[in-house]
């Protein structure tokens, strides 16, 4: 969808995938070709841009100030049908969820939506009931029915003004990989006994990352970051893509059976 009059659109970084152009068709069946700008493939968002001058561009709207059960119409090319976009109702079902894509990225902060997002829908507007867009539709569930998720206007709008100058989009990273702590991963690691412990286990430190120069170690069990608890792997990566490459954060690690910060 259009962002600016001079030819800006914002769409999937998983719709344009590795291409330097695109094709273009607008709704009144013109068609134009557009380079793209920047794609950043982790939040999966794109920005290409087209040679024209007269354009509409949507209006954003807050994505921070939506509630579960408010209504929303999501807009796309639903199934590559020909003719006009294709639009679908629904509620908000859920705020904040985190998903993993096919292609391994952890996309977080996405509004859940039971309006329809099928193939084709991707990189289109979720729209409230004042026509402003709140969220990016990006990705729908094959197991489920009328389960979709759109990335939040609010997340996605510095992200987009990033991409739109040709500048990278820098995503912090704490340099391990984790499982979750259950009775086998204690045993294969030799933990011990873990009772009623909850946390996730570092099975793995990048050398070199903030995590080697923390002093991170196999075995390790995070049970908190930023006073937040972390029972599984995915909080860890959730608190990380919340953060901004350079921050600093607090880790409650056992270690041992000792836990320290």
């Amino acid at each position: 969808f259009v962002i600016s009059a001079d030819g800006r659109i914002a769409t999937n970084a998983h719709v344009i995938g590795d291409a330097a152009t695109v094709e273009v068709e607008f709704s009144d069946g013109a068609m134009a070709t557009a380079t793209v700008l920047g794609s950043a493939k982790s939040e999966d968002l794109a920005v290409i841009q087209v040679d024209r001058s007269d354009l509409t561009p949507v209006e954003f709207g807050l994505s921070d100030d939506l509630k579960v059960g408010e209504r929303v119409v999501a807009i796309g090319n639903s199934l590559g049908f020909e003719g006009s976009a294709t639009a679908t109702e629904g509620i908000v079902s859920a705020l904040g969820r985190s998903i993993r894509t096919n292609d391994g990225n952890r996309l977080t902060d996405l509004i859940q939506t039971d309006a329809a997002i099928n193939p084709g829908n991707s990189g289109g507007p979720l729209f409230d009931l004042d026509g402003k867009v709140v969220g990016i539709n990006s990705a729908g569930s094959l197991q489920a029915q009328n389960v979709g998720f759109a990335i939040a206007a609010d997340s996605a709008r510095p992200i987009l003004d990033t991409l739109s100058t040709g500048e990278p989009v820098l995503q912090a990273f704490l340099g391990i990989s984790s499982v979750p702590l259950t009775p086998q991963t204690a045993a294969q690691l030799g933990i011990g006994e873990t009772g009623d412990l909850r946390g996730a286990v570092v099975l793995d430190v990048t050398a070199g990352s903030a995590a080697d120069v923390a002093g991170l170690r196999v075995g390790d069990v995070i049970t908190a970051i930023d006073g937040d608890t972390v029972e599984t792997p995915e909080n860890v990566g959730d608190a990380i893509a919340g953060r901004d490459p350079g921050d600093t954060i607090r880790l409650a690690v056992v270690r041992n059976g000792f836990e320290s910060s």
